[in-house]
């Protein structure tokens, strides 16, 4: 099962569209600074086996049309913060 932070960083990972992403843009998209700042949950999500690295800097799902999935049931404006 993944956190609220490891869904948010998925939602915003399904966001930028299907296929590999920078992790960078993806850190950007979720309202991280930098993407040091999601390393942790990056490794984390390769760890549960739901993400991985095609080659450095990139991320992309494990499994075909989850991004579709995670864009209509899980969209990244239901993770917004309000604080």
């Amino acid at each position: 099962m993944a956190s609220d932070a490891e869904q948010r960083y998925l939602a915003a990972m399904a966001d930028l569209g299907d296929g590999p992403v920078r992790s960078v843009d993806v850190a950007l998209r979720a309202g991280y600074k930098d993407r040091g700042s999601t390393s942790v949950l990056r490794e984390s999500l390769m760890r549960k086996d739901l993400v991985y690295s095609p080659r450095r800097g990139l991320v992309d799902f494990t499994v075909p049309l989850f991004a579709a999935y995670l864009r209509e049931q899980h969209p990244l404006a239901s993770f917004t913060d309000d604080s």
